[in-house]
């Protein structure tokens, strides 16, 4: 046994420096231990970080041979296969695996949402959380499927009912802003989704859904805080610039570039460059599309 582990250890210190040779450790050991599920798993486990995908499933397969429904092999190889968008393959090695496993149930959601099939998804993240083992993640997934078919009256059933599992998180006051939002309900949307920016939500947009809301509800001082936050936080994101200008042109906020470049005092040189950049941009599509509506 001693043995074997440091044959595991050996592999796993070459593996950073050397993964080939890494290989050739397991695959020497693989000849006196022909039907080691956890050499061939170590074995397939490099080969996914390399990247190579298909040298990894003919390892998973190897374990197949030996235990045809090994759970952590069938998870994985539903989860390549999740990767590479083939979410029916996915769900063949999910329900392969035999004993409670939360995860591949998670993962087979997914695949059925990705397949256009959110009624499958649904049955499935309804039965997970109720699951004895709790995950936040399933009742997000549940709550955003939910909303899809603007069934918001039941999202604050699963969301309530994610407090009680869980308590208050960044993640249920934004899974409330969402529902909030639905109902337009804009003033509770806005507080929720307040919250989970203090409580630092880890979502893309965050500060960006904060703008939009305290627009809709005409806190304009805000929606503009929101809007510097979120290009602060997206590192010159056009995308998110772009927002910015858009709404100090839809206020009448500013009425030239020097007043912008005041508005933006709080930035450096680059950023003000580029939100200038974009502002010029906007203006002139402006005027050309002013001009080709007078012609018509």
């Amino acid at each position: 046994m001693d043995n074997f582990n440091n044959i595991l250890y050996q592999a796993r210190f070459h593996v950073k420096t050397n993964w080939l040779k890494a290989i050739k450790i397991l695959e020497d050991a693989l000849e006196e231990h022909p039907n080691s599920e956890e050499l061939l798993l170590e074995i397939a486990d490099i080969y996914h970080q390399r990247g190579l995908v298909k040298k990894t499933l003919q390892y998973y397969q190897k374990v197949f041979k030996i235990d045809e429904s090994h759970p952590l092999a069938r998870f994985r190889s539903g989860n390549i296969y999740l990767e590479l968008h083939e979410p029916k393959l996915a769900i063949y090695h999910y329900d392969k695996i035999k004993e409670d496993y939360p995860e591949a149930l998670y993962n087979k959601a997914i695949a059925y949402r990705n397949m256009q099939k959110p009624d499958e998804a649904v049955k499935i993240l309804k039965n997970l959380v109720e699951h004895p083992v709790k995950m936040l993640c399933a009742y997000k997934y549940l709550v955003e499927i939910l909303l899809m078919f603007r069934k918001s009256k039941e999202a604050f059933k699963y969301i309530d009912d994610a407090i009680m599992a869980f308590g208050k998180s960044p993640t249920t006051h934004y899974l409330k802003g969402l529902t909030y939002s639905q109902e337009r309900n804009y003033i509770a949307a806005y507080t929720e989704y307040l919250q989970a920016a203090k409580d630092d939500y880890e979502h893309p947009h965050i500060h960006t859904i904060l703008a939009k809301t305290a627009e809709l509800i005409g806190l304009l001082p805000n929606a503009l805080r929101h809007l510097k936050e979120a290009i602060r936080c997206h590192n010159v994101n056009s995308g998110e610039i772009y927002d910015l200008v858009e709404f100090v042109i839809r206020h009448n906020i500013i009425n030239n570039k020097e007043e912008l470049t005041d508005l933006l005092n709080e930035f450096d040189d680059i950023t003000i460059s580029s939100i200038l950049e974009t502002y010029q941009k906007v203006l002139d599509n402006k005027k050309k599309h002013a001009k080709t509506k007078k012609y018509y």
